[in-house]
Formats: C-alpha cells, sequence, structure tokens
C-alpha cells in the first residue's frame, strides 16, 4: 500500500489531520524542511510529528519522510512517463 493510501485510511487525530494535510499540500517542499520548521509551521510539536509517522508504521520522523520522498519521486518519474505516452497516442489519434 502507498504512504499516501495509508494516511488516508487510518483513523487520526485532528492534530493527525493537520499533520497529513500539510504533508499532502506540501509535498515537494517537504524534503527541503526539517521536523522543527514542519512542527511550527503547523502549531503542532515535533514530537507530534513522530507519533504521526509511526502511527502509518514507520519508527520515526526520519524514515518516514525518507519513504515518502522517495515514493514521490518513484510516482511522478513514472506517471510523467505515462503522461508523455498518452499526448503521443493522443496526437497520433488526432
Amino acid at each position: 500500500m502507498l504512504i499516501i493510501q495509508k494516511m488516508e485510511v487510518i483513523k487520526l487525530s485532528s492534530n493527525e489531520e493537520i499533520i497529513k494535510n500539510f504533508i499532502l499540500e506540501n509535498k515537494e517542499q517537504l524534503k527541503n524542511l526539517t521536523l522543527k520548521q514542519i512542527a511550527a509551521k503547523i502549531y503542532v510539536s515535533p514530537a507530534a510529528l513522530v507519533v504521526f509517522a509511526k502511527k502509518i508504521g514507520y519508527s520515526g520522523w526520519n524514515q518516514f519522510k525518507e519513504d515518502f520522498i522517495l515514493e514521490l519521486q518513484y510516482l511522478n518519474s513514472h506517471f510523467q512517463q505515462i503522461d508523455a505516452i498518452l499526448l503521443l497516442i493522443a496526437r497520433i489519434i488526432s
């Protein structure tokens, strides 16, 4: 199951929903933000981010962040290839 899917199906507290929404809305910037920066931006404690990561199934925030970024890079690279193929097919059909 993708990390994004896990975040959608697991029951989250209100603070965890805020964390999830921030992550999903700032996927591309997540790589450059530290735990403390994210916590400050969304007004939660750094510990809340660690608890969130553990609830998703990770040992801590760093493991979650690393895997999330890798998953995002994988999905972006594969969907770009698919989009290019679909664009080419659309041009051929037109």
